[in-house]
């Protein structure tokens, strides 16, 4: 990864904020050091999706800089900034499909072999399991 700075960062959606209050962002100014591990939390609304849209060159903040390694790319697009940003849906999942490996469908083709066999018994377990679960 790199070294990334914001200098003076904010944003606004609305032109000419006045008042603190009309910031998605609100000023701020901090270091992220390469290979340190950084969380952003808080409410709702308090800035966390915006920075990381900022971040990763989906949003052009309308106060400071962001800097790559020293290098100002606040004016560059996503493209330009080899960086990705991932978007998760929790919500589209439940709980217990998220940490376990999907199965296949009893529709597809089966092998006959050993391996598919083991396979079969596997999701039959799994499926008594989800059933007593959802209880």
């Amino acid at each position: 990864m790199a070294r990334i700075e914001f200098q003076n960062l904010a944003h606004a959606y609305r032109p000419n904020p006045a008042t603190l209050d009309d910031y998605a962002l609100q000023p701020m100014s901090m270091v992220w050091e390469d290979g340190g591990a950084y969380a952003l939390l808080g409410p709702s609304g308090c800035g966390k999706t915006t920075l990381l849209n900022i971040v990763s060159g989906l949003v052009k903040p309308s106060e400071g800089k962001v800097l790559f390694d020293g290098r100002d790319v606040t004016a560059l697009g996503a493209r330009e900034r080899n960086i990705a940003q991932v978007f998760q849906f929790p919500g589209d999942l439940r709980h217990h499909e998220r940490v376990r490996q999907p199965r296949v469908p009893a529709a597809q083709p089966q092998n006959t072999g050993s391996r598919s066999q083991e396979a079969r018994a596997r999701s039959r377990r799994h499926s008594r399991h989800d059933a007593g679960s959802a209880a």
